[in-house]
């Protein structure tokens, strides 16, 4: 990537403000509440159906039952982290 020459641009001021802007941002961060509502499930349902499989197996290789408890199972702690995030807010 070549560098930037700022000082014979005519937006160099306006960029600047941009970044300072930017760069003191008064949000609070969100990685908690992406990683529940991303991750949390994705793990859960793997998870749970994993250890649910070994208990509903299944000629084809696919569990209908373990996927449906899983998918219980997933719903239920959703709910708890949702509980929880919006308790710690």
């Amino acid at each position: 990537m070549p560098k930037r020459d700022c000082k014979k641009c005519n937006e160099k001021d306006g960029c600047g403000s941009v970044y300072n802007t930017l760069g003191h941002s008064d949000c609070k961060p969100v990685t908690l509440k992406v990683i529940a509502a991303f991750v949390v499930p994705i793990l859960t349902f793997i998870i749970s159906y994993s250890l649910l499989d070994n208990n509903f197996e299944s000629s084809k290789g696919f569990s209908p039952a373990a996927a449906f408890f899983a998918l219980i199972i997933t719903a239920g702690v959703i709910s708890v982290c949702s509980f929880l995030i919006k308790k710690l807010k």
